[in-house]
């Protein structure tokens, strides 16, 4: 779940208790949307000062407190707001590197990723080798 208070709180959907908390995005004011990979390693969002975090969901150094153990990059300017930043699905990830494969067999695709800004604009990031 995310909420306005800068927080993503990981629940167990049988019983309401909370998991795990993961702080270190700034969400105060918009509808952010969060995202689990395709493997439920990581959580992936977005932020209001055109940040996009990874979190590894599950905190390998104390699950009792809140998880700031996380990676960030910045993909927009620091007043635009990332509303949604997700890993393609597999079948998308195959489609595309067939593609690419095509043209050259000297690149690696790792991932891909799609974003959303507040301005409407859909960015696409390749995680290339």
């Amino acid at each position: 779940m995310s909420s306005l208070d800068s927080r993503i709180r990981f629940v167990n959907i049988n019983d309401g208790k909370i998991i795990q908390k993961y702080k270190g995005h700034k969400n105060e004011k918009n509808k952010i949307k969060i995202n689990i990979d395709i493997c439920n390693d990581f959580i992936i969002t977005g932020d209001e000062t055109g940040h996009c975090y990874l979190w590894n969901v599950y905190n390998k150094e104390n699950a009792e407190i809140k998880n700031y153990n996380f990676e960030y990059f910045r993909i927009g300017s620091s007043n635009e707001v990332i509303n949604v930043a997700q890993l393609v699905n597999e079948k998308c990830y195959v489609d595309y590197f067939k593609k690419i494969l095509h043209i050259t067999n000297q690149i690696m695709l790792e991932s891909i990723m799609i974003i959303g800004t507040d301005r409407g604009e859909i960015k696409i990031l390749l995680n290339i080798k």
